[in-house]
């Protein structure tokens, strides 16, 4: 029952009969029924958990993958040294908001810490403070962590890669580990890589058209 109104003696007894809850709100009917809405779409959302390391990395979420002992927590502690923002480590918390929206967090008991090899467990927000941690984030990229002797080594060209997340599509990048790399660089370049394809600007397509282009021009002299 909407706009305060008290609900009719009908209603009462109806709904004290059948055990039905019974909601009086001080709201319009159109406002209460998009926040109704929206906390529901929260309350029932799908929830799944994902190993990995989860990121706030200028801006978007970036989620890190791969075998344990790769070093994803490793390059999450670097990542913060360089003014990013600690999600979640170890176990990611991903909640399907929307058919086409993935949301991440950490779950309550992770909360703000890593687990470092060599260190044992850290606090990440009284270490780094308030800079070095956010709640949540929307995942916008997966950069999967793959072991060198696993790379494909005639693939110089990438093209766009996709994988589907509890049942949500995103854009995956997979980067070769091994000594001497500095993979936190990597990561921040694959991220801004992906912030200028979202403005449309795909740098492999348009290298590829270009050699293409000066390829059929150099045949046509």
């Amino acid at each position: 029952i909407t706009r305060g109104i008290t609900p009719p003696a009908i209603i009462l007894d109806a709904a004290k009969r059948t055990d039905t809850p019974l909601i009086i709100s001080e709201l319009e009917s159109a406002s209460f029924m998009t926040s109704m809405t929206m906390f529901l779409s929260h309350a029932l959302a799908p929830i799944t958990f994902q190993h990995g390391v989860y990121m706030d990395v200028f801006g978007i979420g970036v989620l890190l993958t791969g075998d344990s002992g790769v070093g994803k927590s490793e390059i999450g502690l670097e990542l913060i040294t360089r003014g990013h923002r600690l999600i979640a480590d170890d176990m990611v918390k991903l909640v399907r908001e929307t058919p086409k929206v993935l949301v991440g967090k950490s779950p309550e008991e992770l909360r703000f810490h890593m687990e470092i090899r060599g260190l044992g467990i850290i606090d990440v927000r009284n270490i780094f403070g308030a800079a070095g941690i956010t709640d949540t984030k929307r995942v916008r990229l997966i950069v999967e962590l793959i072991r060198w002797s696993d790379f494909k080594a005639d693939e110089r060209l990438v093209m766009d890669d996709e994988v589907v997340v509890h049942g949500v599509k995103l854009p995956r990048v997979q980067i070769p580990v091994r000594p001497g790399r500095s993979l936190a660089v990597l990561v921040e370049v694959a991220v801004r890589n992906q912030l200028l394809k979202q403005r449309g600007i795909n740098s492999n397509e348009l290298f590829t058209q270009d050699l293409q282009q000066r390829i059929r021009n150099k045949q046509s002299l």
